[in-house]
């Protein structure tokens, strides 16, 4: 099995494909979603809920870019995970890739959604640089 893993390597994240010292279970989409409310200190059901306040949008951005990005989930499948429909998700991952470039404090968000999975993280790649 193969999979790429997020790394924070001078400030940024990049991804690294098939490395072999962390080639175990891919974490659920379920727990990506539990792991991004714990970084933003939300529950879970704040994530899945109707609230669109800004924190809790940031952590849905988050959590779509982590599920598109480590799982390579469909935008529909995410939406499932996330009560929202898949044009919503689409926009939510758009603006994780602008926040990931311009926002240091929302890339130190993301890193801790891989530190709550549990995830070791290595290479450089751009975040948002398609492979």
């Amino acid at each position: 099995m193969t999979f790429e893993l997020i790394h924070v390597d001078s400030g940024d994240l990049s991804l690294d494909v098939e490395h072999p010292e962390n080639q175990r279970k891919l974490p659920t989409l379920p727990e990506i979603v539990a792991a991004g409310a714990k970084a933003f200190g939300l529950s879970t059901n704040d994530l899945i809920g109707l609230r669109r306040f800004q924190n809790i949008a940031k952590a849905r951005h988050a959590v779509t870019w982590v599920a598109r990005e480590y799982l390579k989930e469909s935008f529909a499948s995410i939406g499932r995970a996330l009560n929202r429909s898949h044009a919503t998700v689409t926009s939510s991952y758009n603006r994780a890739e602008i926040l990931l470039e311009r926002c240091p404090g929302f890339r130190r968000d993301v890193r801790q959604i891989f530190e709550n999975l549990g995830k070791s993280c290595y290479g450089t790649v751009q975040p948002g640089e398609q492979q």
